[in-house]
């Protein structure tokens, strides 16, 4: 009976491990499309794509300072699928805070 526990242990072990590797890449993955879209909205708005990407890598970063890498993709993606009463009503203030501030502030540091 130890071996089969022992050996039940072992391979739930590595199933968690394994996962929790797969949510990290994903995680990895969404970040990095999270930085791309931003840096094509920022070269929309007429920003060169050095200072976007400068823009963008700031704003994440300082985002994950405040939180945490799941919390910050958690939060823009509640705000991309909100609707507009959703984001005016103050639900979203944490989200707004989170994601939004760290953009205006990076946008101000930077002097664009």
């Amino acid at each position: 009976m130890v071996n089969v526990r022992v050996i039940f242990a072992v391979l739930v072990l590595m199933i968690m491990s394994g996962c929790a590797a797969l949510q990290q890449q994903m995680g990895a993955v969404s970040l990095d499309s999270y930085i791309q879209g931003c840096i094509y909205r920022g070269q929309e708005q007429g920003i060169s794509s050095d200072k976007a990407s400068e823009l963008c890598h700031c704003h994440v970063n300082a985002a994950i300072e405040k939180s945490s890498r799941q919390e910050f993709l958690d939060a823009a993606s509640r705000l991309a699928n909100a609707t507009k009463e959703e984001k005016l009503s103050g639900a979203l203030k944490h989200e707004m805070v989170l994601v939004k501030h760290t953009f205006k502030q990076c946008k101000t540091s930077l002097g664009l």
